[in-house]
């Protein structure tokens, strides 16, 4: 039998392309939103170019722009832990929602080093505290 023979004089399954769509453009304006925080949190900006190269890979893969989901700036401030969530957040939709295992692995790389300046905040605020203390 012919491929797609199956279907003959039937109706064909309909395939829901504006889902994975809509999937791609929320991660998008996800990470887009995270690459603007993490640009205040992250003054070496090893974040931004993680999370610059994330989206420019999921653009390329899903053949959209900057200008399909750009303008919609969901959230750009927030502490540090909020945007640690974020992104894992958007880790979990990257690996679940797309299957984007090189999107995913970027998404670590820049939480692990998000999650280094974290600690090194709060060891900092504790000596301080420390050291007013006495």
């Amino acid at each position: 039998m012919a491929k797609g023979a199956k279907y003959k004089g039937q109706a064909q399954p309909a395939i829901d392309l504006g889902a994975s769509r809509a999937d791609v453009l929320g991660v998008l304006q996800l990470l887009h939103s995270a690459r603007i925080s993490a640009g205040i949190h992250c003054t070496d900006d090893v974040c931004g170019g993680i999370l610059e190269k994330c989206i420019l890979h999921l653009q390329n893969r899903h053949c959209l722009s900057q200008a399909d989901f750009s303008d919609h700036l969901m959230w750009a401030e927030g502490s540090l832990p909020a945007l640690l969530r974020l992104l894992d957040y958007a880790q979990v939709e990257v690996v679940e929602c797309l299957d984007d295992a090189v999107c995913a692995d970027q998404l670590r790389e820049c939480i692990e080093h998000l999650a280094q300046i974290h600690q090194s905040s709060l060891e900092q605020i504790t000596k301080r505290e420390a050291c007013t203390s006495h």
